[in-house]
């Protein structure tokens, strides 16, 4: 007959240990396949853990042409009250397919949400997307959340109009809970504006519902300086070259960086930007710096860089700044374009 895959359940002791309190037994029950090898590993929050199992070899179900094996481990107590998951993952080389099971079943929610605690966080659109390409969206991500039955994400608004949320994604993670997104396209007007948007969940496992709002920040607005740094002279040795672009002073946090080549985008991938840190001098306001490795040859030639930046405090929303080089491509370059940058800002 056809191969056919195994159903995976993990079923615990933890009530009627043999062992005292010190450890739980945690029993794999694999049913249903055929032909009869399969493999067996267990993990601890989704890593192997190398736990010592035992295996029964696995043996035909009454009346079937399927077939049955169990595995067997103990745990600590400790690891078990901690909360960790522990998985056995079972490979039937037969259908090349892999199934799992979980201890402690996740169908329930651990720890149990509170009003304040709540597994759900609102993301407010990105600059760029606000400002320059104008398809803002906020985008709810719901966690933790044990199963995906009955689980609904809707979006409303303070103002009445339209919305039309796009459909919702699932995500299943390996210690068997589910995270689930919801996105909302909105209007740069609505957002400016000052519109709240407010994200509500329902689950079967909730009480009653849960929803959290966004709007735009209200406080203090303050535009980025921002310093744009050729490569150092003593990189000019090294066939690959570092442009830096410094962007501080600003409020909110919220920015995007971008980089031009020849006043074209370059692709995310090509550059790194750290995340917005707080200055240090306590007024409240951030800094980041944003960093793009590029061929010598390129910099040294006709190519032409830039920085540009995206932040409400702008005047245009989005400034750019040039790197500079000097025709030797020496320290003058260096000092040259932090001066420049300087003067512009």
């Amino acid at each position: 007959g056809e191969p056919t895959p195994p159903e995976v359940q993990v079923l615990h002791s933890s009530v009627c240990s043999t062992l005292g309190d010190d450890s739980v037994e945690l029993h794999c029950v694999i049913t249903g396949f055929s032909p009869p090898p399969v493999e067996v590993e267990w993990l601890v929050d989704g890593a192997p853990a190398h736990l010592v199992a035992t295996m029964t070899r696995p043996q035909r179900e009454a009346g079937s042409k399927t077939y049955m094996a169990t595995s067997q481990t103990n745990v600590s107590r400790e690891d078990w009250k901690a909360g960790k998951a522990f998985t056995c993952r079972v490979k039937h080389p037969a259908t090349g397919g892999t199934a799992q099971g979980h201890a402690p079943p996740r169908r329930f929610w651990w720890p149990p949400p509170t009003p304040s605690s709540h597994p759900i966080f609102v993301v407010p659109p990105s600059p760029g997307s606000l400002y320059i390409r104008q398809d803002a969206k906020v985008h709810c991500l719901v966690v933790n959340l044990p199963s995906d039955a009955s689980l609904s994400i809707s979006w409303t608004r303070e103002k009445s109009g339209a919305l039309r949320p796009d459909p919702m994604v699932l995500t299943e993670h390996f210690n068997g809970t589910f995270t689930a997104s919801s996105s909302l396209a909105i209007s740069t007007q609505d957002w400016l504006a000052g519109e709240r948007f407010t994200c509500t969940v329902q689950h079967e496992d909730l009480p009653e519902p849960l929803g959290k709002s966004i709007a735009k920040h209200a406080g203090k607005v303050t535009a980025p300086y921002i310093f744009t740094f050729p490569p150092h002279a003593e990189e000019l040795s090294l066939a690959e070259v570092t442009l830096t672009c410094l962007v501080r002073g600003f409020q909110p946090e919220h920015v995007e960086v971008q980089w031009l080549r020849n006043h074209n985008s370059v692709p995310a991938a090509e550059f790194v930007t750290t995340p917005p840190l707080k200055e240090p001098n306590g007024d409240g306001t951030f800094f980041l710096y944003s960093k793009m490795t590029v061929p010598k040859a390129s910099w040294q030639g006709g190519v032409s860089y830039a920085c540009m930046v995206v932040h409400e405090g702008l005047p245009m929303r989005f400034t750019q700044r040039p790197l500079q080089k000097t025709p030797d491509g020496g320290e003058d370059g260096w000092l040259v374009g932090w001066v420049g940058g300087w003067m512009d800002g």
